[in-house]
């Protein structure tokens, strides 16, 4: 069975009918409208588990192999040690409803300082796209390239660093190329008939490209073209490309077969096509080993057990093959690592590197559910128990009762619970299993275009369907009751006997309950992958969660266009909007505001402020930079805070220990944060430093760096504070 979200670049909404209401993994707590040009200002409750929760769409490392960069249709983007596999920062570009902020490409510059990352970035609110760049090391957003007519679909620089390149999407829209050395337009090609989600720069600055319109296009260092386009050998949709490291060759997967080519790097003729026995899907995704002498491949193909794997030949193509089980998802994206590794990601989402001899390691995969296609996806009568399975085969039972706020591992069967019909009485469904032209009583129900349905349930007269980007009702004579977009691919959906609930399973490890007669959201429910830990949340941000579950979601308030937005964890607001009592009603009245009101009749709680208004400090380390080795104590700490109250306290942790606490007085910032500094003494050995500021209303989440020993311990440990005008080496503001 195809799982639609797998096919990578495949589902990407390239409509705005999906965009019609207000979801994202979120809910809106104000309704403050964005200005022109300016992002939406009203936070966004989001998952946030350490790892992605959507497909990841771009990897990047960079020259050196230590920093790995995965963007991700969970609109972050995340900077990982390629050393240990940590999870160094979390970038977060401004978002908005539906698709907006949705990552689709992302490039590390080569010294690993810069990176930059697009998507459906800016669509909905500056009617363009941009390009954000931001510092690796403090996770500052530097600046963003903006006026691209077009979703970003591939970005990356020029092996030197001195150029930047991204593929859009859509006709006419093609490629720029900007010189990185005041990020100017440096020459661009709008001459393409579709998406470019291919782009390689050799080592002497050519650009070779590949684009859904079928062809190749190879660029010299001026921008111009080499020779005419060429028509791609082995297939339609040329998907990724990339230059052999001595320029010499070009390789090239598609997305509509399962070629993979090597060409010339000079003229693009065809040299070779590897040994694909045995393969039974497209391989899109190919990269070649640091020294050029082992070709990679991977995206659909399957082995005999449904896994997806990696194919390495020999001799450049040439040679034998050996195939790598690495996942039963899409293989998203291929990057050569020094000495012969290789990082790979797949739509689980996870990422792993794939060692010389074979091995998988530092696989990290999603936190999610992996909810099987329409089965085992059964409610009670209610609609207050669902019964599900964490793995896509069937495998790891759960149920989640909300009224005894349960999560239960391995569930005892029951057959009260209710199994999603597919039909009824004069009801007949068709071309619903992941197709684009589903029927009811041969009435052709319409979907977005390249949107596929997926799950269906029949209740009474009417047809709940579940599809990429929707969750959709209709009548028994075909006509759409309603629409509403959905965060992720619906995987299940059921309904309540009496017609009351939809409830749906999604692809981000999420199960939501909506009001049958409109479509509104009423609850989202997240258990954890790991069986203990869940939450869930009403539209409004009030909510229940296990010990540890209100650490699996978060606020993102975006802070204008040219800034990167602030993530808060839902537990810094534990006292106010940590409501069971609201979150046991919301399926009994139907109603948020109508549950809000009773729960607060019987317990005399007042509806709190919102959440923007309560907000906690931010801190950031500026320098030293993570990892930085000294071998003098005590050593310097330069760090900003920002808060939109005075901060009233700063603590500095060493190794766990708390050293002390500053400022004695209140501490004011402005809208941009204040930066200070402050002496702290290092013990003999290596440790891991964390500031944590504090206002009237809140504590911030601490920023951590880890610094290395290589001298000997001096002092006592203590903490001093200085003003940079009174610290006289105190490091430059980055």
């Amino acid at each position: 069975m195809v799982r639609t979200d797998l096919i990578g670049p495949f589902s990407k909404i390239l409509t705005r009918a999906a965009l019609s209401a207000m979801v994202a993994l979120g809910l809106l707590i104000s309704c403050t409208p964005a200005f022109a040009g300016e992002p939406p200002t009203e936070p966004f409750l989001r998952l946030e588990t350490g790892m992605h929760s959507a497909v990841i769409r771009g990897i990047s490392v960079d020259a050196a192999g230590h920093l790995l960069l995965t963007v991700s249709d969970d609109k972050t983007a995340r900077v990982w040690s390629v050393d240990d596999g940590r999870l160094l920062r979390v970038l977060r570009p401004p978002i908005g409803a539906g698709d907006e902020g949705k990552l689709y490409a992302g490039a590390v510059s080569p010294d690993g300082r810069i990176a930059v990352v697009g998507g459906w970035t800016g669509e909905d609110w500056d009617h363009s796209d941009s390009v954000y760049l931001f510092d690796t090391s403090s996770g500052r957003l530097l600046r963003r390239l903006t006026g691209l007519l077009g979703v970003i679909d591939s970005l990356t620089f020029s092996p030197d660093g001195q150029f930047l390149a991204a593929g859009l999407g859509g006709q006419d829209k093609g490629i720029r190329v900007w010189r990185t050395t005041d990020w100017a337009s440096a020459w661009d090609d709008r001459a393409y008939g579709y998406d470019v989600y291919g782009l390689s720069f050799s080592k002497s600055g050519e650009l070779v490209t590949s684009s859904w319109d079928g062809y190749l296009r190879i660029y010299d260092v001026h921008g111009h073209l080499k020779q005419p386009k060429a028509k791609a050998p082995g297939g339609s949709q040329p998907h990724h490309v990339v230059f052999s490291p001595d320029g010499k060759q070009v390789a090239v997967g598609y997305a509509d077969s399962n070629r993979v080519d090597v060409l010339s790097g000079h003229d693009l003729s065809l040299l070779l096509t590897p040994d694909l026995r045995g393969i039974n899907g497209t391989m899109a995704h190919v990269a070649w080993s640091a020294e050029g002498n082992t070709l990679f491949s991977g995206e659909e193909a399957k082995d005999g057990q449904g896994q997806r794997f990696i194919r390495t030949w020999s001799n450049g193509g040439r040679g034998a093959y050996r195939d790598t089980p690495a996942g039963v998802r899409t293989i998203m994206g291929l990057l050569a690592l020094p000495r012969g590794d290789l990082v790979f990601t797949a739509a689980d989402p996870r990422w792993g590197v794939l060692r010389g001899a074979g091995r998988i390691d530092l696989l990290h995969t999603a936190e999610v559910a992996d909810y099987p296609i329409r089965n085992n996806f059964r409610l009670s009568s209610d609609g207050k128990k669902v019964q599900f399975a964490f793995d896509q085969s069937g495998k790891q039972p759960a149920a989640f009762v909300l009224q005894d706020r349960r999560l239960i591992t391995d569930p005892p069967d029951n057959a009260e619970l209710i199994t999603p019909s597919t039909s009824a009485p004069g009801m007949t469904v068709g071309h619903w299993q992941s197709e684009a032209n589903p029927t009811l009583n041969s009435v052709v129900l319409k979907l977005d275009r390249y949107e596929r349905a997926i799950a269906v349930a029949v209740n009474d007269e009417r047809l709940l369907l579940g599809a990429d980007w929707s969750l959709r009702l209709f009548d028994k004579p075909g006509s759409e009751v309603w629409s509403v977009a959905v965060p992720g691919t619906v995987w299940a959906v059921n309904v309540t006997p009496d017609g009351r609930l939809a409830v749906a399973a999604l692809n981000d490890g999420t199960i939501r309950w909506y009001r049958m007669r409109d479509g509104q959201e009423l609850l989202a429910l997240f258990p954890d992958a790991d069986g203990k830990r869940w939450v869930a949340w009403t539209p409004q941000g009030y909510y229940d969660a296990s010990v540890g579950g209100d650490e699996l979601i978060g606020w993102h308030i975006n802070r204008g266009a040219d800034k990167g937005a602030d993530f808060f964890p839902a537990a810094q607001f534990r006292d106010r909007f940590n409501r069971p009592d609201i979150v046991a009603l919301v399926l009994d009245t139907l109603d948020v505001d109508e549950a809000v009101r009773q729960a607060n009749a019987t317990s005399g709680r007042k509806t709190p402020a919102k959440v923007a208004d309560s907000l906690p400090p931010v801190v950031k380390i500026l320098s030293p930079p993570d990892l930085a080795s000294v071998a003098k104590s005590p050593i310097e700490i330069t760090y900003l805070v920002r808060s939109p109250t005075p901060v009233t306290g700063l603590t500095a942790i060493v190794d766990g220990r708390p050293v002390d606490t500053a400022p004695a007085t209140p501490m004011m910032s402005g809208p941009d944060g204040s930066v200070a500094s402050l002496l702290v003494d290092m013990p003999q050995h290596n440790a891991v430093i964390s500031l944590i500021a504090a206002n009237e209303k809140a504590s911030s989440e601490a920023a951590i760096v880890h610094v290395g020993w290589q001298g000997r311990k001096t002092g006592i440990s203590r903490i001093s504070t200085c003003s940079r005008s009174a610290c006289p080496n105190t490091k430059t503001r980055v």
